[in-house]
């Protein structure tokens, strides 16, 4: 399904909203709409750490309809993906990319489940 322009637009509010709400006043974010290369993906955030820099971006395709609450639990995952940022990265250099991304998403599962 295609995420519309108003999805996006609630998106990056909502991006915005919890970075302002986890105090991520350091950061700047650009909050992205574009082709992901898979449909399962809803979203990604990338880093510059030394920068404080990331980019948020929505897919403009998902394999899912995505409803504001799904938009807003998908903000706030990437902006925990961002706060995890440069943890994730030290871990990594001693641990796979897939044991440090599972043990990254169960905390963000836990603290989506917690928050929303």
């Amino acid at each position: 399904m295609k995420t519309t322009k108003a999805q996006f637009n609630y998106f990056r509010q909502r991006v915005e909203f919890w970075f302002q709400e986890w105090g991520l006043h350091n950061w700047r974010c650009d909050v992205t709409h574009s082709r992901e290369e898979s449909d399962d993906i809803r979203a990604t955030a990338c880093w510059l750490i030394p920068h404080f820099a990331c980019t948020i971006n929505l897919n403009t395709e998902t394999d899912e309809k995505l409803d504001q609450a799904e938009i807003d639990r998908t903000a706030l995952h990437e902006t925990w993906e961002v706060i995890l940022s440069k943890l994730r990265n030290m871990a990594e250099e001693t641990y796979s990319h897939d044991v440090v991304d599972g043990a990254i998403h169960d905390v963000i599962r836990r603290i989506e489940n917690v928050v929303l």
